[in-house]
């Protein structure tokens, strides 16, 4: 998924990107900033960063924590708990956005993504745009958000507060069973609408007329 982002943003954005690898020395990370032409960010240049994208196994998130320890940014958690077998270190009914928020307390974090494949997010839909469901206590953020996720191909929408995160956490889950499990592949996605109520035929009422049959002669 880090990967993946790096490669939109890179690409179909105009904006600066920098990747940092799971570990430091990260030969992968080396391996995209070269295929890229981005940065591999440093400590410096990560906690200078407008915007963080946070896609590590969510049993990393102390190591994640330790990392921004102070950074006062955007965090986006694309983080989906039990996916891959990856559980959360601490089971206390939070989800993992709500974890980090906890552990990076000046960060603005924010749940997004976590419905949209790695496939989706390197190459996207053409026509529809999936939903990008969003989970945010701070309304700027949230627009911010939403306005990189319409940059990069998708249709972000607002989900609700941060505590509302580990319903959208869950949404990933459901995805990775339609891809894996129900045979639909890794480019199946989510997209909320508002269906459109029946056409309905109007009845016969006052001020109008019905047509009389004509008689058979």
């Amino acid at each position: 998924m880090g990967g993946a982002f790096a490669t939109a943003f890179a690409k179909r954005t105009s904006h600066a990107v920098s990747i940092r690898g799971s570990h430091a020395g990260s030969s992968s990370a080396a391996a995209l900033s070269r295929q890229l032409g981005v940065r591999v960010a440093d400590d410096k240049e990560l906690l200078a960063a407008d915007v963080v994208f946070v896609a590590t196994p969510p049993a990393a998130l102390d190591d994640v924590a330790a990392v921004l320890k102070g950074y006062a940014g955007i965090i986006v958690s694309a983080m989906v708990p039990g996916a891959g077998g990856y559980e959360l270190k601490r089971d206390d009914g939070t989800s993992a956005a709500e974890q980090l928020a906890r552990l990076v307390p000046k960060g603005r974090v924010v749940t997004a993504f976590t419905s949209i494949s790695s496939a989706l997010i390197r190459e996207p839909a053409s026509g529809e745009k999936p939903t990008v469901f969003t989970c945010v206590d701070d309304e700027a953020t949230r627009s911010t958000v939403i306005a990189l996720a319409k940059e990069i191909g998708f249709e972000g929408v607002d989900a609700g507060h941060l505590d509302a995160s580990p319903n959208i956490e869950n949404l990933g889950l459901l995805v990775g069973q339609l891809a894996y499990g129900s045979g639909f592949g890794n480019r199946v996605t989510l997209r909320a609408y508002v269906a459109p109520r029946p056409v309905r035929r109007a009845r016969p009422g006052k001020g109008s007329t019905v047509p009389k049959r004509r008689r058979s002669p």
